[in-house]
């Protein structure tokens, strides 16, 4: 005759007894809560970027390539909008001259962040950087520029280049600053704007050959 089970009447015994039994639920369903929790506030942060800048080049450039150039650019960069971290968020809209939805959804959304203005910092290969001035002339000259062809700063045998070697992007590639264009922009836009402009002044002094 088979024993006959007992249920415990301790608060040790109900313990033991519910993690012999339902020991790796509880871990698998700990681990999805952690998970979800860090998710939540990596999300959080990146909604919330001291400076946010368009990645756009004519090739395809993986989202990890953005996630390194990231933080090439956070090491010239001070917490700014006072939330104890210093992050900046790279917005990869490359490669958008091709016909498919996907292609023209980021053509759609380059221009909507430039028509929006609350975006200052645009990294571009010659090709974005002579369509985007063309048609809308955004970029004005700055000190730290490195070339008399682009207003913006070349990375070309830097060392931001080189720690990005890995990722093989364009070998001319631009740093520009989106001018302010309406005298009645916000006083925050302004701010960003100058903001963004100390970062590249950092970038171009430390970078100088």
């Amino acid at each position: 005759m088979a024993e006959k089970f007992e249920r415990p009447t301790t608060l040790k015994g109900k313990i033991e007894n519910y993690w012999y039994h339902y020991k790796w639920h509880t871990l698998i369903g700990l681990f999805f809560v952690v998970t979800i929790l860090v998710c939540t506030v990596q999300c959080s942060s990146r909604e919330n970027p001291d400076i946010k800048a368009i990645l756009y080049v004519d090739e395809n450039v993986a989202d990890l390539t953005a996630d390194a150039l990231e933080e090439e650019i956070e090491k010239y960069m001070t917490d700014l909008n006072g939330d104890g971290e210093v992050i900046c968020q790279v917005i990869n809209l490359s490669n958008i001259n091709g016909t498919d939805n996907f292609a023209v959804n980021k053509s759609q959304r380059l221009f909507a962040e430039m028509a929006e203005g609350s975006n200052f910092l645009y990294i571009l290969d010659k090709n974005g950087y002579d369509s985007l001035q063309t048609n809308l002339n955004p970029f004005a000259k700055e000190d730290y520029q490195n070339n008399d062809d682009v207003n913006g700063w070349n990375w070309n045998g830097s060392k931001i280049q080189s720690n990005l070697e890995i990722h093989k992007l364009p070998d001319d590639m631009y740093f520009c600053v989106r001018d302010i264009f309406d005298t009645n922009d916000s006083k925050k836009n302004k701010q960003t704007k100058i903001n963004v402009e100390t970062v590249m002044n950092k970038i171009a002094v430390d970078n100088k050959e």
